[in-house]
């Protein structure tokens, strides 16, 4: 598989649209008051991460691929992915199925892509 580390720049973009995407649900939640616990506050960080690490991936850097590996079981914990926006297409539960296979695949893909940029040293 050729590596290239433009591919960051489309990481990035995804996460800073995740980021735009969770801030106005996230911005409901602490005006309601539902966001604190321990839990809302370890979400909060996530989602308050997803714009370093974004940032950081737009510019091609290391520190965003540093910053996604620290976020990487936090999305998984709080289903807070790199396509999650995929999921308002789901009209069916087949089809709500099939997506989430397709997230968490990419979310994957984009872990293994991370590493080999990371290992072959093109940030």
């Amino acid at each position: 598989m050729k590596v290239s580390k433009n591919f960051l720049v489309v990481f990035g973009l995804l996460d800073v649209f995740s980021f735009i995407r969770l801030f106005f649900s996230f911005k409901t939640d602490i005006v309601n008051g539902e966001d604190l616990t321990i839990i809302g506050i370890v979400k909060s960080v996530l989602i308050f991460s997803l714009i370093f690490s974004g940032v950081f991936s737009i510019l091609k850097k290391k520190t965003g691929i540093f910053i996604y590996y620290g976020q990487f079981a936090l999305r998984l914990l709080f289903m807070i992915m790199s396509l999650g926006f995929l999921l308002i297409f789901s009209v069916t539960s087949y089809i709500h199925y099939a997506l989430i296979v397709i997230i968490f695949a990419f979310e994957f893909y984009r872990l293994i892509y991370s590493i080999l940029l990371h290992k072959k040293k093109l940030v």
